[in-house]
């Protein structure tokens, strides 16, 4: 893997629960400025989440399109 990879923010609500729309809303503005993706990284956030949270929201991920992913996908097979 080349290039610059941001840890995105994981966006909770005013209760402390995941937004699973917004923290996605963000990932891809970060995507469209051409930076890779790190999610559930060390932005701290992500310790706050249940197991469930964390399952909900790589469920969600993976049903996106994200500019780098198809090159992570290459890399993967490789």
């Amino acid at each position: 893997m080349r290039g610059i990879f941001a840890a995105t923010i994981t966006v909770l609500n005013e209760d402390l629960s995941l937004n699973i729309n917004e923290t996605i809303k963000h990932a891809k503005n970060v995507d469209e400025q051409g930076s890779g993706l790190a999610f559930l990284g060390s932005t701290s956030q992500s310790q706050l989440l249940s197991i469930q949270e964390k399952k909900d929201l790589i469920s969600e991920i993976a049903k996106q399109k994200f500019q780098n992913q198809e090159d992570l996908v290459k890399i993967q097979v490789q």
